[in-house]
C-alpha cells in the first residue's frame, strides 16, 4: 500500500480558507500582545500545534477553535468570519 502523502507538494499553495483563518487567529493574539505558548497553554495544547493552525498546516476541529477564540476573547462565530474587513469582533 503507498504511503500516505501530505496535502500539498512543495510549491503548492495551502487552502485559501485554512490560510485565512490561521491568519485571523495569528493577527488576533499579535494584536493582543500573547505569543503562542501563551495562547497555547490556556487552551491546554502544545505551541506546535498552535503554530500548525496560524500557518494553515493544519485544520483544527470545532473544538480546539471553541478554546482559542475563548483564549483570545472572541466569539467562534468571529473567528470563523470570512469578511475580515469589519476585523474581531471582542467580547466581555
Amino acid at each position: 500500500m503507498p504511503k500516505a502523502q501530505k496535502a500539498t507538494k512543495p510549491g503548492q499553495s495551502k487552502p485559501t480558507h485554512a490560510e485565512s483563518l490561521g491568519a485571523r487567529i495569528r493577527r488576533l493574539r499579535v494584536q493582543q500582545g500573547q505569543t503562542q505558548d501563551e495562547v497555547a497553554k490556556a487552551c491546554g495544547f502544545t505551541k506546535s500545534l498552535l503554530s500548525k493552525i496560524e500557518t494553515g498546516d493544519t485544520q483544527p476541529p470545532v473544538a480546539t477553535l471553541v478554546k482559542i477564540a475563548g483564549a483570545l476573547g472572541t466569539s467562534l462565530s468571529a473567528l470563523l468570519e470570512h469578511d475580515t474587513a469589519t476585523g474581531p469582533v471582542f467580547t466581555a
